[in-house]
């Protein structure tokens, strides 16, 4: 009696994963944090719209604001349960497809038992290629057990926190030049504060943005 063993490859095709918390680019500080801020800010304020008010070339600009139409940014995540009779055959062609498409394997765990070896594979792919490669992994085994694909919209998260950076970047010039104008040890270290705590949510959103880039590219 011929034993048959059966490979099922659980093949995670992921280029992108998404967290589902967003940062927060709020400030942190309480009342009486923001009212501080807002009158050491005030006079900075005042003299940059009073130079944006004498300068030459602001007039004739409108105050609407050019709107520039972000680039959709997509995460795709899939994952192919596949049967295979020959189970080395069909490992080879999964690892075949996936060097054509210039994939890696991030993770991968093989689990044998006296009739049967399943081994789940972690693909990480360009998104480009996502749905090519998930059509030639489907022809890789015998018969597809399941399929699932998701798709993940992160474009309207990263265009909120692209303009909240910007925003916080604008924040943290401001506090820049008002720790120049600094005279006491208090207001210094006031000042500084502030900073630290402006530095911190903006390599915050950096990163959460590199995040997302590198997730939705690859």
């Amino acid at each position: 009696m011929k034993t048959k063993l059966y490979f099922l490859a659980l093949l995670f095709l992921i280029f992108s994963c998404s967290s589902n918390s967003s940062v927060n680019m709020d400030e942190s500080a309480n009342m009486e944090k923001a009212a501080m801020e807002e009158q050491m800010l005030s006079d900075e304020a005042a003299k940059t719209t009073t130079n944006s008010e004498d300068s030459p070339g602001s007039q004739g600009v409108t105050s609407e604001s050019i709107q520039v139409k972000t680039p959709e940014k997509i995460i795709k995540n899939g994952s192919i349960s596949l049967l295979a009779e020959d189970y080395d055959t069909c490992v080879q062609k999964v690892k075949g497809i996936i060097k054509k498409y210039n994939a890696y394997i991030s993770n991968e765990n093989e689990y044998k038992t006296t009739y049967s070896i399943s081994n789940t594979i972690i693909i990480r792919t360009t998104s480009n290629d996502f749905e090519k490669l998930c059509e030639d992994i489907e022809k890789s085994g015998d018969q597809v057990t399941a399929k699932n694909i998701e798709m993940l919209d992160v474009t309207e998260e990263f265009v909120d926190i692209q303009a909240r950076l910007k925003t916080k970047k604008e924040t943290e010039e401001r506090y820049r030049e008002i720790l120049k104008s600094a005279r006491t040890i208090n207001e210094i270290l006031e000042v500084e504060s502030y900073l630290k705590s402006v530095r911190e949510e903006i390599e915050s959103a950096e990163g959460r943005l590199k995040y997302l880039n590198d997730k939705v590219s690859y």
